[in-house]
């Protein structure tokens, strides 16, 4: 599970599992439940699960964290198949970017919430990802 905590605010975000487990196909067997929270003061304002990223998606998220950590950035904006969520580094900083489904004022259009990730959650946030690659690892059925 990744956490941030800033100030008042945490966000959670937690794979739950496949979105198709016994699926045989390359593509619908490597699609996750995407669980995200956020809390304000220690009240809930915000979960939802959605169907957006790919176990290859965790890939490509950990290798361009892994890329902002040694300030070897070479790609300013990392985003997925499903907008829902995506990350942006600029000014020495990380922003977690959340639409659509993922959007907490629950708007369904193009408007997003943004979330500063302060430079020490990077460790954190690798670590999280590999446990969660060994946990859903990328599925190839062919």
């Amino acid at each position: 599970m990744i956490e941030i905590n800033n100030n008042d605010l945490r966000f959670r975000l937690n794979i739950l599992g496949y979105e198709f487990p016994d699926s045989r196909d390359d593509w619908d067997s490597n699609w996750l439940l995407v669980f995200v929270e956020l809390r304000e003061c220690a009240e809930i304002c915000f979960s939802k699960t959605d169907p957006c990223l790919l176990t290859m998606d965790l890939i490509s998220l950990k290798d361009w964290l892994q890329s902002v950590s040694v300030d070897n950035v070479t790609q300013h904006k990392l985003s997925f198949m499903e907008p829902e969520i995506s990350f942006e580094f600029s000014n020495d900083k990380v922003n977690l970017v959340l639409k659509y489904n993922f959007n907490p004022d629950g708007s369904q259009n193009d408007g997003s919430y943004r979330l500063h990730i302060d430079n020490h959650y990077i460790g954190p946030i690798l670590e999280s990802l590999e446990e969660l690659l060994q946990k859903f690892p990328v599925r190839n059925n062919l």
